[in-house]
């Protein structure tokens, strides 16, 4: 007679290892909630016994038989497109399996990152940067598995001479250093649109684009302004 107040629990036929049994606990509220070992459970179904009784009087009120089903946990690994990026490039994240429930990345150093298994990332100016991604299927389990990103610099561009003024007819020679390859826009007034070494004799003032990539193919952009004169007329009496 009397509520029931206390639950005991033990293991089954199935028992599940490391679990330890749980003796006339305190039964505060129902459904009763009880951890099961963290590590060293493998897949597979496993059998419980649950008994209820009030602690006055020792009268068991039910023996519950429970059965568990433990998952085997999902298996999540990363990857990347490639290894090495150009700073303020883009990098595609893979996540394996693709089929999970949910996808959740974060990196360090920290970039926004969309929840799927395979997004497209821009990197900023760190040397390089560790992605982790979470999978969770759908019985809830989860796990977590990282990948390294190195990036690269594009070289270090320098145009010379920095501010060329001349005047109208006149030319001056412009010289890019620092990259592998260049590439000048726009083409007006200049001899040639590729190479470190153009000749420019524009009509007007003219403002020049060089794009340049070193060895890795990472690019640096720069520009040279060269300023035309008009010619002063001096008229004299």
């Amino acid at each position: 007679t009397g509520s029931p107040n206390q639950y005991s629990l033990s293991a089954g036929v199935r028992s599940m290892p490391g679990f330890s049994t749980i003796t006339n606990a305190t039964l505060s509220s129902s459904p009763v909630t009880v951890t099961i070992p963290s590590s060293g459970v493998p897949a597979g179904v496993y059998d419980f016994n649950m008994t209820v009784r009030n602690s006055t009087t020792g009268c068991i009120s039910a023996v519950i038989p429970i059965t568990v089903t433990v998952k085997a946990p999902v298996q999540v690994s990363a990857t990347a497109g490639n290894g090495t990026v150009c700073q303020a490039g883009n990098v595609t994240l893979l996540a394996s399996p693709a089929n999970l429930t949910s996808y959740s990345w974060t990196s360090n150093p920290s970039l926004t990152i969309a929840s799927t298994f395979n997004p497209v990332v821009t990197v900023g100016t760190a040397s390089a940067y560790t992605f982790t991604v979470t999978g969770t299927d759908a019985n809830g389990c989860s796990s977590q598995a990282s990948v390294t990103v190195n990036t690269t610099q594009g070289p270090a561009l320098v145009i010379t001479p920095s501010s060329p003024t001349i005047c109208v007819g006149s030319a001056t020679t412009l010289v890019a250093s620092g990259g592998t390859t260049y590439s000048w826009t726009p083409s007006t007034g200049l001899s040639a649109t590729s190479g470190s070494t153009v000749v420019a004799s524009p009509s007007s003032s003219t403002t020049y684009t060089v794009t340049s990539a070193n060895s890795t193919g990472c690019q640096s952009v720069g520009q040279v302004t060269v300023t035309v004169n008009d010619p002063v007329l001096v008229v004299t009496p």
